[in-house]
């Protein structure tokens, strides 16, 4: 993926989630992840591909800023302390908005076998991405995820 923004930024409902900088559309993403070092390699992933980048360590801080903020994906790291990606993707799909309940979120998860998979599925994740992350293939999730929207 050379340049994600020509195959991804068609595919995105415009105004929803997406914010413009200068002349450039510029695609919102939020990544929920209580470790340090993950926050940063992903956030270092994203940014590198041109996205704009918000960075939680928390699911309860990731509600927060999903209702303040408009993001075209979220990244949610399925095992943290207290309120962990999977419950955390529940209480966001039953906020009853149809933005929130469409809004694209890629489970990060060290595990990434067909049972992680499956509940991550269940609990409204669109997609599941093993860790250590590959760069190549979260640019293919993140194109999938968003020509779905």
């Amino acid at each position: 993926m050379n340049n994600a923004h020509s195959v991804i930024v068609p595919n995105v409902q415009r105004g929803k989630r997406v914010g413009m900088q200068g002349s450039v559309l510029v695609l919102k993403m939020l990544v929920v992840d209580d470790n340090p070092i993950s926050q940063k390699l992903t956030e270092g992933m994203l940014r590198h591909l041109g996205f704009d980048v918000d960075v939680v360590p928390s699911g309860a801080h990731a509600l927060e800023a999903i209702q303040r903020q408009n993001y075209a994906l979220v990244f949610m790291d399925c095992q943290m302390p207290l309120l962990d990606g999977f419950e955390t993707t529940k209480k966001l799909r039953s906020l009853g908005d149809g933005v929130l309940r469409d809004l694209p979120i890629i489970a990060m998860t060290a595990n990434g076998s067909d049972d992680d998979l499956e509940r991550c599925r269940r609990a409204g994740m669109s997609d599941c991405l093993s860790k250590p992350i590959n760069f190549v293939v979260l640019g293919e999730k993140i194109k999938a995820c968003l020509a779905k929207v």
